[in-house]
């Protein structure tokens, strides 16, 4: 087998290449392939990065591949590239059918005029070997009749005056903010009696496989479409693009037809058509629903609302009161008052910005937008504060942490030339049974007066300013325990039966000075967790 990089146009996966370069078959779904001209490693490669945007459903992307393909010398007369071209501008998936062990064609992009009459068809026609053209020319006849189908099911459907096209969910599929400006204006739109393709309603109890239908039907019949984008990635997710791309193909050859991007915190030039749209950075108290619709009953010639029987109004009055609550409860508690108190479970700097993030999911009702801005402001402000809270702290435990190795090495010292008999501090200390007892209660706590703050510091570069605030109980007790340890052994000292020595009294002195040391340390600490307290308190 020849070893080459090539994808499974149907599977995505790995085939196996004939050593010639002219056959292939994929492993994974069996499909075969057979080339008119060997495979290189080239033509490989380019027709795996067309591949790739068309197995992902980014067909807009994959055209523009296979096209700068076609392009090249190399592949003008390449069967494949033509083939995927084909693919991509009907919007075919092919999906795996588990009961039969298939692999069946679903359309995405269906098109008014038949893939027989597609040009990119005719030309992988052209160029195929015998097998691949057989191959092509069932696949395509199996397309055309799913195009057929759609069609027909799309003819009993009633037209569409406007389609709104938005993302509805990011990526932890949470509602977008985009979401809540489509229902804004479906909802004021769906009041002056338009008919409104909204996909949430438009498509709601249908399966997958029957949405194409109706969306072709609206894409095909609406006078307007409304694209709705807050982010430019939402503008471009596949199946969005999918729309307003087959939109605006359609605009091309009828540019009565409208197309209004409503847009916010975008540069407008990230919009497929420029120079025209509502720009909700204008609408801070909201009312862009209102405009939008006055605009297209200014400017399209519709028929007469239809008249809607009581069910519906109530049913309509019903939905729109419940929604109305909700997005009235949202901000209700956007609008809370952020905690500032000592026993706050985030920094202020994490409230505000949370209340932000509430406050932008809510633009476009009431001042939502004006008090999001305000909100960020003050998240920075705060963050800006902690951030030199930090470094304050760092210093803090820096100083605290050269202090503690200084004092281990003098305690370390001293417990040397006591048990060893150098009489470093010309003190003569016999060995009671004790003191084996006091070395360890020493070692302990000069150990803490270390790696306390050593520790501190280390976790302040990892954890938030809550979380360090949080730490300083442990600080305390680690300290008093220091204390209480070097209490304890200055204690042991004294109650030595051989005391009586003045070298020996010289150890409790030293175990005085020792405790000294130790509580200072701690009082240290508790001036720093009373500065960066205090940094943080409530504003008058």
């Amino acid at each position: 087998m020849l070893t080459l990089d090539k994808k499974c146009e149907m599977c995505g996966g790995q085939l196996d290449i004939a050593d010639d370069g002219k056959k292939a078959v994929c492993p994974y779904c069996g499909s075969t392939y057979s080339y008119s001209k060997p495979v290189t490693a080239e033509t490989a490669a380019g027709l795996n990065r067309a591949n790739n945007y068309r197995l992902r459903n980014m067909f807009d992307n994959a055209i523009v591949e296979y096209k700068t393909l076609l392009a090249l010398p190399e592949f003008e007369d390449n069967a494949e590239a033509y083939w995927g071209l084909t693919l991509s501008e009907f919007g075919i998936e092919y999906v795996h059918d588990t009961r039969e062990d298939t692999y069946v064609p679903t359309c995405h992009r269906t098109v008014p005029s038949s893939i027989f009459d597609c040009d990119s068809y005719k030309k992988a026609i052209e160029y195929a070997s015998p097998d691949m053209r057989a191959e092509y020319e069932k696949k395509a006849a199996e397309i055309d009749d799913l195009q057929n189908a759609i069609k027909a099911q799309a003819a009993y459907i009633e037209d569409y005056e406007v389609f709104i096209c938005f993302k509805s969910t990011d990526g932890n599929r949470l509602p977008t903010n985009d979401r809540y400006i489509a229902r804004k204006i479906y909802d004021e739109l769906t009041r002056r009696g338009f008919r409104v393709f909204f996909s949430e309603v438009s498509l709601k109890g249908k399966l997958g496989s029957d949405y194409e239908p109706v969306i072709y039907k609206a894409l095909t019949t609406a006078r307007a479409m409304i694209l709705v984008a807050t982010k430019e990635e939402y503008i471009n997710a596949p199946f969005v693009r999918n729309e307003w791309s087959r939109f605006l193909d359609r605009r091309r050859d009828d540019p009565s037809i409208l197309f209004i991007p409503v847009f916010g915190n975008i540069d407008p030039s990230a919009l497929p058509v420029r120079g025209q749209g509502v720009d909700l950075s204008k609408y801070p108290a909201g009312g862009y629903e209102v405009d939008i619709a006055d605009n297209l009953e200014t400017i399209l010639t519709r028929r007469a609302a239809p008249k809607l029987n009581d069910e519906i109004l109530n049913e309509y009055s019903r939905y729109n009161e419940i929604n109305r609550m909700n997005l009235e409860n949202a901000y209700q508690h956007a609008m809370r008052e952020v905690d500032l108190g000592k026993n706050r479970k985030k920094s202020p700097a994490r409230e505000f910005a949370d209340k932000a993030a509430e406050m932008k999911n809510l633009e476009g009702y009431k001042n939502a937008h004006a008090l999001s801005a305000t909100y960020a402001a003050q998240s920075a402000e705060f963050a800006a504060k902690e951030k030199k809270l930090l470094r304050t702290r760092r210093i803090f435990d820096l100083a605290l942490t050269l202090v503690g190795a200084l004092f281990a090495a003098f305690v370390i010292i001293f417990m040397w030339d006591a048990s060893i008999g150098i009489e470093i501090f010309d003190i003569e200390i016999n060995i009671p049974q004790y003191f084996a007892t006091c070395c360890i209660f020493m070692g302990i706590s000069v150990g803490l007066c270390f790696f306390v703050p050593l520790l501190s510091l280390i976790l302040s570069f990892t954890l938030r300013i809550e979380n360090m605030r949080n730490l300083k109980k442990v600080e305390y007790f680690a300290y008093a325990l220091s204390c209480v340890f070097m209490i304890v052994s200055t204690i042991l000292y004294s109650t030595d039966e051989d005391i009586g020595d003045l070298d020996e009294a010289g150890g409790v002195i030293f175990g005085l000075l020792f405790t000294i040391i130790t509580v200072a340390i701690l009082a240290t600490n508790i001036v720093k967790n009373v500065i960066t307290s205090k940094s943080l308190a409530p504003r008058n």
